[in-house]
């Protein structure tokens, strides 16, 4: 069975340029294909369909006309041209943030090296790991045929985790024995506090 398709076809005025500039971007953003200028496609599905609706109507709002076809059969060289298209778009996609786990995991490396185990440090990794996150998940939110990289992509950013969290331990580890060579009381953990109000 053919997959049904979501082909919006709009036109928006020449001027000004930022208002098609808007347009492409919520469309690139959705994930969507262009057949031509004006004319964008994506697979039939609810969250795609309420994407392009929403569209539809903000090119409306800023003046231009939009028409949203829905449920619409393609022939089958044009339906598996599509397919393809959409697959080389995720794949390039993932790749780029495989491209950017690895820098991560080198980065963290080099700080291990270095023996940076600061929360300064420890700061500026969680963020660049989280920024990743993001990112996957708006690749996740238009990859519409589930392509193989995903599950590739979601091995390397558990492990870019797991190097972080025993970053952190170590970053952790390193200021308590400071603190404590300092001559300075480290807080307890919250299993030592119970243990003193709860005394057996």
């Amino acid at each position: 069975m053919h997959d049904k398709w979501l082909l919006l076809i709009y036109a928006l005025p020449a001027q000004p340029s930022r208002l098609r500039l808007s347009i492409w971007r919520d469309l690139k953003g959705a994930g969507a294909l262009y057949l031509r200028d004006g004319v964008t496609v994506l697979p039939d599905r609810p969250p795609s369909r309420a994407m392009l609706e929403a569209i539809a109507k903000r090119v409306e709002e800023l003046g231009g006309e939009a028409t949203l076809v829905v449920n619409a059969e393609l022939d089958q060289s044009r339906h598996d041209e599509l397919l393809d298209r959409f697959a080389r778009a995720r794949a390039g996609e993932y790749e780029e943030l495989l491209r950017q786990c690895r820098r991560f995991m080198s980065h963290l490396q080099r700080e291990t090296d270095h023996y940076e185990f600061t929360y300064q440090e420890l700061e500026e990794l969680a963020e660049e790991l989280d920024k990743i996150r993001r990112w996957q998940e708006k690749v996740r939110g238009r990859d519409y045929f589930n392509h193989e990289a995903a599950a590739v992509l979601e091995g390397e950013r558990r492990a870019c985790e797991e190097a972080l969290a025993a970053f952190g331990g170590e970053a952790f580890e390193r200021e308590h024995g400071e603190l404590a060579r300092a001559g300075i009381p480290r807080t307890p953990a919250k299993e030592e506090t119970d243990a003193l109000d709860n005394p057996r």
